[in-house]
């Protein structure tokens, strides 16, 4: 039988998912377990199943052969997006107020919150994926060329405070949610460098399969333009040879940057900063 710790990080539906949060200018270090939070996720090992049913692993996802996104996904993502933002108010304030200039005990009450309230984000993106039908490697894909490839939003962009996917609670033990405070001077933007770099190992892990499928696909069809299979196969190779690169890191293909473009406008207004070091949070599936 799977064991606790393992049920909640396969139901956070994008990999082996552990939250450790370093919190700058909290006050003090320490760790703050949170089990009773891991009670309450439970339903969403149930979760990740139906979508692996569904969708099988989220590097199963093969996108356009054609390098495009169609308007329809489009429209789908960015509904997803608005869904999303709409109803994680709660997780927003709370890391606002872990970020901003509040008092201790506003910030000890937030942090208390923290780790609740992103297993009700992961939980909740994991529904509104359903509900849209659109998979977690989908929403993944598009997401890397959409802000971080087409509008240039930083891919470390978010609070002062990092996450990070080591698959191990306090003391080695892999059942425990624990958040971390650590005083620190924020002005040095270790945190948003620190979070860049994750992204781009964590984005390279998943994407780099997807752009093999594509050309997997891409060696039966005759009709396939050479300059695309030729972006394609650089980039694959660019991957594999710089583990931390982002896919399309020096820019998006013009067939899949002229089929985002028109929804520039719809994506700035459905993205969250803090939202982003959430949904880009170190994926580790070898633990």
């Amino acid at each position: 039988m799977a064991s606790t710790g393992t049920k909640v990080a396969t139901g956070c539906g994008i990999g082996c998912l552990l939250l450790v949060l370093i919190v700058g200018g909290v006050g003090t270090c320490g760790y703050f377990g949170v089990r009773s939070a891991i009670d309450d996720a439970e339903d969403m090992g149930d979760t990740f199943e139906v979508m692996t049913e569904r969708w099988g692993d989220m590097e199963d996802h093969v996108p356009n052969i054609d390098g495009t996104i169609s308007a329809d996904r489009m429209s789908v993502f960015i509904s997803v997006r608005e869904d999303l933002v709409l109803r994680s108010t709660e997780t927003i304030e709370i890391v606002s107020t872990l970020d901003g200039d509040a008092n201790f005990i506003a910030k000890t009450r937030a942090g208390l919150r923290l780790i609740p309230a992103l297993l009700n984000f992961l939980a909740l993106r994991n529904t509104i994926l359903l509900e849209q039908d659109m998979s977690p490697g989908e929403y993944v894909y598009i997401y890397n060329a959409a802000y971080y490839g087409l509008i240039g939003i930083d891919p470390g962009d978010g609070p002062g405070f990092q996450l990070n996917g080591n698959g191990h609670g306090h003391g080695g033990d892999n059942d425990g949610f624990n958040w971390q405070t650590d005083v620190g001077n924020r002005d040095d933007g270790w945190e948003n460098e620190d979070r860049e770099r994750q992204v781009g190992e964590s984005l390279n892990k998943m994407i780099r399969p997807m752009l093999k499928n594509m050309k997997r696909t891409l060696a039966d069809d005759s009709t396939v333009d050479p300059s695309w299979l030729s972006a394609l196969d650089d980039e694959i190779d660019a991957l594999a040879h710089d583990y931390s690169r982002r896919p399309w890191e020096d820019g998006l293909p013009t067939p899949l940057a002229a089929s985002i473009e028109p929804f520039w406008g719809q994506l700035e207004a459905a993205y969250e900063p803090y939202l982003n070091a959430l949904e880009m949070a170190t994926i580790d599936e070898s633990d």
